[in-house]
C-alpha cells in the first residue's frame, strides 16, 4: 500500500496524536463522597444528588434524588390549590399568586378552591422571580353551513 503524502500541517498533527496515543496513561485519584452511589449507564456510577424542597407558605417538605435539574410542585393548600413549586431548603422565597384582572366572559380560565380566576402563580427571590402562567382557553363554536 502506497503512503499518501499530507500538508506539513496535516503532518504535524498526525505526528502528535500518534504519539500522544503512545504515552501511558496516568490515572486520576477517585473523588470520594458521603452520598451514596447510584447506577448508571454501562455499569458507571453516577453519584445521587439529594435534594430536600420545603414550601414557604404551607411548611411541607419532600425529598429528590435525582441528576438532572429538576424542580417540585405540589397543590399547596395556603395557595387554595394552586400549583405552586417547592424551594431548595434554605432559599428564601415568597410563592404567592395573582388573580386574573381581564374579564373571563367565556374564556376556560385556571380557577383556584375559591372559585377565583388565577392568573399566575409567582416566587419572588434575592436574585430574581419566575412566573407560571396560566393561559386562557377561548371556546370556537362552528356552525354547519
Amino acid at each position: 500500500m502506497s503512503k499518501v503524502a499530507l500538508p506539513p500541517g496535516l503532518e504535524r498533527l498526525r505526528s502528535q496524536l500518534l504519539a500522544r496515543s503512545r504515552q501511558p496513561q496516568v490515572s486520576q485519584p477517585k473523588a470520594t463522597t458521603a452520598r451514596p452511589p447510584l447506577a448508571g449507564l454501562n455499569g458507571g456510577q453516577l453519584l445521587a444528588l439529594v435534594t430536600n424542597w420545603y414550601c414557604p407558605n404551607c411548611g411541607r417538605t419532600d425529598q429528590t434524588r435525582e441528576v438532572q435539574p429538576h424542580t417540585r410542585y405540589h397543590d399547596c393548600p395556603k395557595l387554595a390549590g394552586m400549583s405552586a413549586p417547592l424551594l431548595p431548603q434554605g432559599t428564601k422565597a415568597k410563592v404567592f399568586t395573582k388573580e386574573r384582572e381581564d374579564y373571563v366572559g367565556q374564556d376556560l380560565v385556571r380557577l383556584d378552591d375559591n372559585g377565583r380566576p388565577i392568573m399566575t402563580v409567582i416566587t419572588v427571590r434575592d436574585e430574581g422571580q419566575d412566573a407560571m402562567v396560566f393561559a386562557p382557553t377561548a371556546v370556537l363554536r362552528a356552525k354547519e353551513l
